[in-house]
């Protein structure tokens, strides 16, 4: 790909993904499916891209769903993430849907969000068991120096992390699929003082869904390094008790300038992203 070979770099990635599902490998599957559909994004073919990152988040979704940790949870959605915003960039610049779009960014955050609402902090000794099992199999791993003991104890890996997929006492949700509210139903609840701001980082451009009871689009933002670096300064002002009038103003012209909504609106929902997190917005 970075030499410019776009259908070799596409015939690859197919491989690799063709390698995978007959291996019976599915944990990574959505990384590799990502690669594909950033080979077909460069070639133009929107369309397919699309196709291949809805794949992803299916097979993401099935994995989150049955993942019986919290940390284990977390981890997956992280892995996400990279794929998730290169999804809604496509959407956003190739097709301008802001309910995919949402649909996109909500069936990653609301998946961990509801599921960890919904399984608690509770874990069945079975579980526990599992995880340690691999961890321990993972640290001989680091120690094996045969082919054929390396061999052996891959296949252990793997044995016990499929059991996640089919031992109902080592899930915690089971098979049960995540469906986002639709978006609809959440304008339906929104006060005409209202609007919702969704920040998704991103490079070369972030993106800002911002969703009011009568209108829905998505607004193009700087990169993801220039606002973390931006945020980065602000909260050194802040650490060092400083005012951070200037730092504070370059942040509102990024995150806030090109949103119109923000100046006719009195209520701001803000969902962050990223660095985001540890501003305070107010």
């Amino acid at each position: 790909r970075s030499i410019g070979d776009l259908s070799k770099a596409e015939e690859l990635a197919r491989k690799s993904i063709a390698s995978f599902e007959s291996s019976g490998n599915i944990s990574d599957l959505p990384e590799h499916l990502n690669n594909l559909a950033q080979v077909l994004i460069a070639q133009n073919k929107y369309v397919e891209a699309d196709q291949v990152y809805d794949q992803a988040a299916v097979i993401q979704d099935t994995m989150i769903g049955r993942a019986d940790t919290a940390l284990l949870k977390t981890a997956l959605i992280t892995g996400a993430s990279s794929f998730y915003s290169g999804h809604f960039a496509l959407i956003a610049e190739h097709f301008n849907n802001p309910g995919k779009a949402y649909t996109i960014v909500e069936q990653a955050r609301g998946r961990i969000m509801t599921d960890l609402l919904v399984s608690g902090k509770s874990t069945s000794p079975k579980a526990v068991e599992t995880e340690t099992k691999v961890s321990q199999l993972r640290l001989q791993l680091m120690t094996a120096h045969s082919k054929r003991r390396i061999r052996e104890i891959h296949d252990a890996i793997f044995l016990a992390e499929q059991s996640r997929f089919v031992d109902p006492e080592v899930t915690i949700l089971g098979t049960k699929n995540f469906e986002p509210i639709a978006m609809q139903i959440v304008q339906s609840k929104l006060r005409n003082s209202e609007v919702i701001i969704e920040y998704v980082l991103a490079e070369p451009k972030s993106y800002c869904l911002v969703i009011t009871n009568g209108s829905t689009r998505i607004v193009p933002l700087p990169g993801k390094q220039e606002l973390e670096t931006q945020v980065v300064r602000y909260l050194k002002q802040i650490k060092a008790k400083q005012w951070g009038q200037r730092e504070a103003a370059a942040l509102y012209d990024s995150l806030f300038g090109p949103v119109q909504e923000t100046r006719v609106k009195r209520q701001l929902i803000i969902i962050p992203d990223g660095a985001l997190h540890l501003l305070p917005f107010d």
